[in-house]
Order: structure tokens, then C-alpha cells, then sequence
């Protein structure tokens, strides 16, 4: 005789038998269960996934004076520019700020983010400091050069100390 339950503390199914053996049939029983949620957990993912808005953005590769290429992503508001403009320049990957992208270009600013040197999507060796002001000076020399931009840059900065 065998048992077959969800426990509600782990929402794990016990299956209990005479002696602790799971029988073929159970084992069948257990795996299409299993099967059936794993299934439904990918279909809801795919579904979340659809669900969620486009991310518009424009990516560069925007090069150093060294001809390192840093990977930037740009989000603009909709209108005509050109746009007050915030940078942010992240060891911690540009992807992971989207949201703040989307949200400054949904209040008017064209954000740019930027994966430092060496990190993520970014040419160049991880050596934390070292060009970061010489980095930061050249992406600020891109943005003001692009049509979107007003002239008008802040910074906001993704702290590397945690």
C-alpha cells in the first residue's frame, strides 16, 4: 500500500510505501507529475517573458582614445531632441539598469549606460580605476557630439563599493 501526498510546509510530494520503496507504477505516477509542472513553469516563463514591454534602446560600441570600445546603451524619450542627458557608467552590467534606462526616457531624458572597460560587453582588460576617468572623459566627448543630446549631461553613479 502507498500514499501519495503534498506536503504543505515544502509543497513537495511524499510518496510513503510499505518498507520506503517507490514502486514502478508510483515512479511513473511521480514523474509525470513532475513532468506536467515543469512543463507548466516553462509555459508560464515563456508567457511572463512575451508579457513583458520591449526594451527600447540603441546600442554602441563607443571608442576610447586607446581605440578600446566600450558598450553603451542609449534609451530616448519620444519627441524631438535634443535631451538633458544621464550618464551612468557601471562595472556591474548595463543590462541589469534597464529599468532606470526606461524610466529617465520616460521622464524626458535621453539615458546613456555604459558597461566600464572590461566588464560585460565592453572591449578592454578589468583594471578598476585605471582609465576610468580617462573613459569617462571620452564617453562624455561622444555624448555631447550625438544630435539627441542638449548639451546638459549628469551622472549617476553605480556604486562600485557596494
Amino acid at each position: 500500500m502507498a500514499f501519495i501526498f503534498l506536503d504543505p510546509n515544502s509543497n513537495l510530494l511524499i510518496a510513503l510505501t510499505q518498507g520506503g520503496r517507490i514502486m514502478k507504477e508510483q515512479r511513473k505516477i511521480l514523474k509525470l507529475i513532475v513532468s506536467i509542472q515543469l512543463g507548466l513553469f516553462l509555459l508560464l516563463s515563456v508567457i511572463i517573458l512575451l508579457a513583458q514591454p520591449a526594451v527600447e534602446k540603441h546600442t554602441f560600441m563607443v571608442p576610447m582614445r586607446d581605440g578600446v570600445k566600450l558598450a553603451t546603451d542609449v534609451y530616448l524619450p519620444e519627441g524631438k531632441g535634443p535631451f538633458p542627458v544621464i550618464l551612468i557608467r557601471t562595472p556591474y552590467d548595463k543590462n541589469a539598469l534597464s529599468g532606470i534606462g526606461m524610466e529617465g526616457k520616460r521622464r524626458g531624458y535621453a539615458v546613456v549606460i555604459q558597461d566600464t572597460r572590461g566588464r560585460y560587453a565592453s572591449e578592454g582588460a578589468n583594471l578598476p580605476f585605471e582609465s576610468d576617468a580617462k573613459d569617462g572623459y571620452d564617453t562624455v566627448q561622444w555624448i555631447t557630439k550625438q544630435e539627441w543630446c542638449n548639451g546638459k549631461i549628469g551622472t549617476w553613479e553605480a556604486q562600485l563599493w557596494g
